[in-house]
């Protein structure tokens, strides 16, 4: 026991120095040759674009990705979906409402997880903007999905010209509240229109046909 402990400490402390040590199983194997026993230490090495980088926080120790070794494509949502199932990239990204059509074929199509995002990255990106907010996907959203799924979500904006007058902007933003379950009706994405919400922690000016319906509202808005 308490040498297969000194081994154990002494391969911690080499793959903590060795950030660029190549991943892998570790085989413990013994043999005996001539009489003598030994032990062996057999390294399969895992594909080289996966790299562990492990470290030791409050919670334990960690083992993560290390970004620089991770490639990385850009992709539309279908061409992402469609390398995904054919195996030529192990996960992608996808800035979208829920519940997503190109998601929902896909889990049909074959099996995929959605992962969550864990507190400390969920703290770093939400302190990088204000325009972050903490999501929840309810369980069962998508086919395979019986977990919930702790992520952020991003406010859409309607841009609106500076050259439309105070008058069309004011009717269309009230058009856009007060036919709210209609356009509900018209998408499978979970829309969240209410006046609150859709000032909250906006950066962008607002456009005066907007403000002055806001201002109906008792909302006060920045034009400026």
């Amino acid at each position: 026991m308490e040498t297969s402990k000194e081994i154990a400490h002494t391969l911690f402390q080499i793959m903590t120095k060795g950030e660029d040590i190549p991943p892998a199983d570790l085989i413990c194997a013994s043999f005996q040759e001539s009489g003598t026993i030994y032990l062996a230490l057999v390294k399969l090495n895992y594909r080289s674009s996966y790299i562990r980088k492990i470290s030791k926080e409050n919670a334990g120790t960690v083992t993560r990705l290390t970004s620089r070794l991770v490639q990385t494509e850009n992709y539309d949502y279908t061409q992402a979906a469609n390398q995904l199932s054919n195996h030529e990239i192990d996960a992608f990204f996808c800035t979208a409402g829920t519940k997503t059509t190109i998601i929902e074929e896909l889990a049909k199509e074959c099996p995929i997880r959605l992962l969550s995002l864990n507190e400390t990255c969920l703290k770093k990106l939400m302190a990088s903007s204000p325009s972050y907010i903490h999501y929840t996907i309810p369980a069962n959203t998508y086919t395979g999905q019986d977990k919930e799924v702790t992520t952020i979500g991003v406010k859409s904006i309607l841009l609106a010209s500076d050259d439309l007058s105070e008058d069309t902007v004011n009717i269309i933003t009230k058009a856009l509240f007060e036919h709210n379950k209609d356009l509900q009706y018209a998408t499978s994405l979970n829309l969240a229109l209410n006046e609150t919400s859709a000032t909250k922690d906006i950066t962008l000016p607002f456009h005066k046909g907007a403000a002055s319906y806001y201002k109906e509202k008792k909302i006060t808005v920045s034009t400026k």
